[in-house]
């Protein structure tokens, strides 16, 4: 992990704003009328704190978010439709980022990912809501 206590503050109130962007993400989601804006803030936010991850070397972080950023490529383009499940998973899936955030900001490195949420956002990536 590359973070050191100098730069966390900074890496803490980024990373908070954007876990409260990605929850008004999530919200969004169930509005069909804005869901296309909805999806294109929410996979801005995700892939700032993706990078954000990359740049202090937390790769379970990253890999998260890079599952996360697959499902919301896939509403993009118009291949998922966020129905109650979908937007559930959503919900798990940054309430899990909470989690892992929470460890590096004890300047620890994260611990795994729930698989289980792994495997659910990789499973709508590659076969939809089905």
């Amino acid at each position: 992990m590359n973070l050191d206590k100098s730069d966390l503050h900074y890496f803490i109130e980024e990373c908070n704003s954007l876990i409260k962007q990605l929850e008004n993400g999530v919200q969004q989601l169930a509005v069909p009328a804005d869901s296309s804006e909805a999806v294109n803030a929410f996979f801005r936010s995700m892939h700032t704190l993706k990078g954000n991850a990359r740049i202090v070397g937390s790769t379970t972080l990253e890999e998260l978010c890079v599952a996360i950023e697959d499902v919301l490529e896939k509403f993009r383009q118009g291949r998922v439709t966020p129905d109650d499940r979908i937007i559930k998973l959503m919900s798990l899936s940054v309430d899990e980022l909470k989690k892992l955030l929470n460890q590096l900001y004890s300047l620890k490195a994260a611990g795994s990912a729930n698989p289980k949420i792994l495997a659910a956002l990789r499973f709508v990536s590659q076969k939809g809501n089905s």
